[in-house]
């Protein structure tokens, strides 16, 4: 995890943060762009090499933070609830070196739902296939998910988030900024990162909760030569 300027999107690493009986363990899989016969670098990657990180390893410590924020000493409802990014990029900034310490792409399984109402159906049931017409058939829910509510926290390019909250009725759907300065763990989380996961509100209506969070930006799609133009 040590700070490496100037390194293409082929060359950024990848962390992958597992739980274990003593705590959380991380794996950085390390990458480098291939060069040509003649030396130069080339648009292709390999990775080569997988190391587990040691908390002795130079921003270990801000990585857990960052990662594991249910470790910290948080207090009220829901302080302890697992969450954190899923997928994160980590990019170097000009903060201080706690908060900078490595350049790498983040997976943390743990914070991943595996199964889910699109993947758990077989593929064979044919209440899930696609219907041709003015519509497709809508996913057949159990249980609570019947309900189809949920909240989900959208960080835009304009640098604001916004709470789109939806209950039970198809129309029932709001969308409020949040005020990011009364909420220090989704500042954090998005500074150092944060492409899709999760996060702990602690003042926003309607109380302490974890919410899933996704960063627009993040995830918009950009040319090849843009990449490069950044590295």
């Amino acid at each position: 995890m040590e700070k490496r300027a100037n390194r293409g999107p082929l060359e950024h690493d990848i962390l992958v943060a597992r739980r274990n009986s003593t705590g959380k363990q991380f794996f950085k899989v390390k990458a480098r762009r291939k060069k040509d016969q003649a030396g130069q670098l080339t648009e292709s990657a390999e990775y080569f090499d997988i190391q587990e990180q040691s908390p002795a390893a130079s921003g270990f410590r801000s990585i857990v933070n960052f990662a594991c924020p249910e470790t910290q000493a948080l207090v009220g409802p829901g302080a302890s609830n697992t969450r954190g990014p899923a997928l994160a990029t980590m990019p170097l900034h000009p903060d201080p070196a706690a908060s900078s310490s490595c350049t790498c792409y983040l997976i943390n399984p743990e914070n991943v739902t595996y199964e889910t109402t699109w993947t758990a159906e077989e593929w064979s049931n044919p209440s899930w296939q696609p219907q041709l017409g003015d519509g497709a058939a809508p996913p057949s829910t159990q249980g609570a998910a019947a309900a189809d509510a949920f909240e989900l926290l959208i960080a835009s390019p304009g640098g604001r988030v916004y709470l789109v909250s939806k209950s039970g009725s198809a129309d029932a759907v709001s969308c409020t900024e949040v005020a990011v300065e009364q909420e220090e763990e989704l500042w954090s989380s998005l500074r150092g990162g944060t492409v899709a996961g999760s996060v702990r509100l602690a003042a926003t209506a309607p109380g302490p909760r974890v919410v899933p969070i996704v960063n627009v930006e993040a995830l918009t799609p950009r040319s090849p030569a843009s990449d490069r133009s950044s590295s």
